[in-house]
């Protein structure tokens, strides 16, 4: 359920910022109104159904961000490249344009590098480490 959740928001987010750009005049739309709103449809469907299921739980973990970081960086690609380059939806893209469509990967990366920096490890690990029982359920040791 993360990759799915990752996947339809990274996706999302990248049609979302096209769908910004061709009012502004930075992009053009000569694709269907109709496979464009699929793009936009889809991905907000599969990311909303997999969080109703369970899947933001998952940015709660460590391993859990980095899952859905990889799934939302694999999902803003595959959409930039499904909508620009396979189906021709959006074009006229100017530099500016070109940089906002392309900046997903690289922020969802900066913003994960940065979080696990941040958040090297739950405040309660280091005592399971040092010999204490994890506890199930309630709250963690000292909190």
């Amino acid at each position: 359920m993360a990759l799915a959740f990752g996947l339809g928001a990274g996706a999302l987010l990248v049609e979302l910022i096209l769908t910004v750009l061709v009012p502004l005049g930075s992009a053009k739309a000569p694709g269907s109104l109709e496979a464009r709103l699929s793009l936009l449809v889809v991905p907000a469907a599969v990311a909303g159904a997999a969080g109703l299921a369970g899947a933001a739980g998952s940015l709660l973990t460590r391993p859990g961000v980095t899952m859905v970081t990889a799934a939302a960086i694999a999902g803003a690609v595959a959409a930039e490249e499904v909508d620009l380059h396979l189906l021709r939806l959006h074009s006229g893209l100017g530099l500016a344009a070109a940089v906002a469509v392309h900046a997903p990967p690289v922020l969802f990366l900066a913003g994960n590098l940065r979080w696990r920096e941040k958040h090297r490890c739950c405040p309660w690990a280091e005592s399971v480490s040092q010999g204490a029982k994890p506890r199930r359920g309630g709250a963690p040791p000292g909190a």
